[in-house]
C-alpha cells in the first residue's frame, strides 16, 4: 500500500521488517527487490542496485533474477557506469535471451550505445527489435533510434533499405507502423537527393494515413 501510494521511504522500512520476519525464502527474495524498487523511485541508484543484487543472489533460480537483473542494468544506466552496465547485458542475454524482458533490455543497450555516439553498436541492438514483429511502443522507439543512427552516420542508403524491407515483407493486418516507415523512407531520399521519389513516397503516406482514420 504505502509503495502503490508513492510513499516509498515508509515502504522500504517495511518491506525491510517483513525481511527480517519468519518468511520463506522466496517471500524474502521478493522482499528484497521491493526495497529496490522503492529506493529506485527515491533515485538511489547505488543502494537500489545492492538490493536488487541481494534478491538475485538469495534464489539464484527465482523468477525475479530476471527483473532484477534489468533493473540492476537500469540503476548502472542511470549511474553512468557503461562497463557495469555492459556486463549485466551480457548476463542477461546469456542466461534470458528468450525472456519478455529482452526486447526492453536490447532497447536500453541500443540507447546506451547512440548515447555514448556508438552507433553501429546501437544499430545491432534496435535492429534486433525492428525486425520482429510485434508492432508495439518498443517497437516504434527502436526503429526511431536506429533511423536516428543512421542518419548520424549520414547512411541514407541503409535508412531505405531497412524501409523497403519492413514495408515487403511484412504480413501483419495493422498498418497504423507504416506511415512512419514511408515518413522515414521519403526522407532518406530526399537526403539522397533524389526529390521526385521522396515526393512519390509523401504520397503514399498521405494515402496510407487516409486509410488509418477511415
Amino acid at each position: 500500500a504505502y509503495y502503490l501510494g508513492g510513499k516509498y521511504s515508509t515502504a522500504v522500512e517495511e518491506f525491510a521488517k517483513l525481511a527480517d520476519a519468519n518468511i520463506s525464502a522466496e517471500m524474502r527474495t521478493r522482499c528484497q527487490f521491493m526495497i529496490g524498487e522503492c529506493k529506485y523511485q527515491l533515485g538511489d541508484y547505488e543502494n537500489a542496485k545492492l538490493s536488487y543484487t541481494a534478491s538475485t543472489r538469495s534464489m539464484p533460480n527465482n523468477p525475479w533474477v530476471a527483473h532484477s537483473l534489468y533493473r540492476q542494468a537500469w540503476c548502472a544506466y542511470k549511474t553512468n557506469k557503461p562497463n557495469e552496465f555492459a556486463e549485466i547485458g551480457a548476463l542477461f542475454q546469456a542466461k534470458f535471451s528468450r525472456h519478455k524482458l529482452m526486447r526492453p533490455m536490447r532497447y536500453l543497450m541500443g540507447h546506451s550505445f547512440l548515447g555514448n555516439n556508438e552507433y553501429d553498436e546501437a544499430i545491432k541492438y534496435f535492429k534486433a527489435i525492428v525486425f520482429q514483429e510485434p508492432y508495439d511502443l518498443i517497437w516504434d522507439a527502436a526503429l526511431a533510434r536506429s533511423m536516428e543512427c543512421y542518419s548520424k552516420k549520414q547512411d541514407y542508403n541503409s535508412i531505405v533499405t531497412i524501409c523497403q524491407y519492413l514495408l515487403k515483407k511484412s504480413k501483419s493486418k495493422s498498418t497504423s507502423w507504416k506511415p512512419a516507415v514511408y515518413i522515414y523512407l521519403a526522407d532518406a531520399y530526399y537526403m539522397k537527393g533524389d526529390i521526385e521519389e521522396s515526393k512519390r513516397v509523401f504520397e503514399r503516406v498521405l494515402k496510407e494515413l487516409s486509410l488509418i482514420h477511415i
